[in-house]
């Protein structure tokens, strides 16, 4: 790009003015959907706060946080009430309503069998300003530095009182970081920052080889599923921390797991962050066809989530965008490409892209549609072609080609011209 005055040849400073003009419009549009973010943060932030009464339960989370700092051992009661407090803050704020409400259609699990019960959104949405509240509070400083302390106890040791105390803790402790990690990403960062991958990493890798068993509430196949659970939930943005930890060995062992929850949280993270190199490890029908069964649960149900039963009745489940994002990482793999499509994989392109399905869902099932178009008989197909015609193709197609012409003549062959040429040729494969 020029600087603002500079012309290339052949341009005129009439043309210049109008492209500066578009670049100066695009800006302010982009910093003005910036400002319209942070405003809806801060509104969200505000509902809770005053009808969720945040504020009122602040200094009790304060004092939870603060029991915590100043433990010495962290395989006492005191330290297991203090978790799980800390694990059932989200359900304090959750409003209740009756369970003969008409709003109740999207009830989280509950074990009463009348009384108060609260939706699965609202939940999300006290993990999500609890986790916010917890990130500023040292709590993952204080995450990390417990599992640490913790970690003798599911890599052997003593089967005392004390062991079996310190063994639930340490379940204790991952089951409460699940929700937060999983509805506040800034979490899943810092516990990678912190060496949390690393610590947790090897704990899994003692508990796969079954080095302790310990008689508790929580067993070892528990215990793996909480250990992977968090692992899948901080995985992103993370990819070389669990790479210069070594994960992909680690949770390699778990591709032929039986049970369906450790395999898929193991398989959906491998698939993030192995190294292009190391595919081959995923090139597997076994691998796509189980991924694909998922896809299909995902897609069939109502809040496009396949859930399902695990390790002794443990619920389990995975949002369609991550299975997807799985397939994404999968079908890099020529032979997975193949193994995806002959499952149906462009079926399930077509029912997305033209279905009653979110923009980001659309955009991801749009990125394995793209990769597949590079395996010639797949492209001409009639499944593949039905799932290029959709109109959210046709309307990427027109913007990425405006971009294109608009900021051609400013770019003179820069990286943004490249890329915006590359998207426009995935968008017509």
């Amino acid at each position: 790009m020029y600087p603002i005055g500079m012309y290339r040849a052949g341009e005129t400073s009439g043309s210049r003015t109008n492209l500066v003009i578009i670049i100066i419009v695009f800006q302010k549009i982009e910093i003005m959907i910036g400002k319209l973010r942070e405003l809806r943060e801060v509104f969200s932030w505000r509902k809770i706060s005053e009808s969720w009464t945040l504020e009122k339960i602040k200094p009790q989370i304060n004092e939870l946080i603060h029991q915590l700092q100043i433990a010495t051992d962290y395989d006492t009661p005191e330290v297991e009430e203090a978790l799980m407090s800390l694990t059932d803050i989200p359900l304090w704020l959750c409003p209740q309503t009756d369970q003969n409400s008409d709003d109740s259609d999207d009830e989280h699990d509950n074990d009463a069998a009348s009384g108060p019960i609260f939706t699965t959104s609202d939940y999300i949405e006290s993990c999500r300003v609890v986790g916010k509240y917890l990130l500023k509070s040292g709590y993952v400083q204080l995450f990390v530095k417990i599992a640490d302390n913790l970690q003798h106890h599911v890599s052997g040791g003593s089967r005392n009182d004390t062991e079996q105390l310190g063994w639930l803790n340490f379940g204790l402790l991952c089951w409460g970081m699940i929700n937060y990690a999983e509805y506040t990403p800034e979490i899943g960062r810092e516990v990678a920052q912190s060496g949390g991958i690393k610590i947790l990493l090897e704990a899994l890798d003692c508990l796969h080889k079954g080095v302790v068993r310990v008689r508790s509430e929580i067993s070892n196949d528990k215990m793996q599923l909480l250990v992977l659970c968090v692992l899948y939930h901080c995985r992103r943005d993370n990819i070389q921390v669990y790479r210069y930890a070594n994960a992909v060995p680690v949770l390699t062992k778990y591709l032929k797991a039986i049970d369906l929850g450790r395999k898929t949280y193991a398989l959906l993270t491998l698939a993030t962050v192995i190294r292009e190199i190391e595919n081959d490890i995923l090139k597997s029908s076994d691998c796509i066809s189980f991924l694909v069964q998922r896809l299909e649960d995902a897609i069939d149900s109502t809040n496009h989530t396949a859930v399902f039963k695990d390790v002794e009745g443990i619920s389990v489940s995975v949002t369609l965008l991550d299975i997807l994002d799985g397939v994404n990482h999968l079908v890099v793999n020529d032979d997975n490409k193949r193994t995806f499509h002959q499952l149906g994989g462009t079926g399930f392109a077509v029912e997305i892209l033209h279905g009653q399905f979110t923009d980001d869902q659309k955009a991801l099932m749009s990125k394995i549609l793209w990769k597949l178009a590079f395996i010639e008989e797949i492209k001409k197909t009639e499944t593949f072609m039905r799932a290029k015609a959709c109109k959210y193709f046709k309307k990427q197609i027109t913007f990425f080609f405006v971009a294109i012409v608009l900021l051609g003549p400013v770019t003179n062959g820069s990286m943004v011209r490249i890329q915006l040429k590359t998207i426009f040729i995935f968008n017509m494969a």
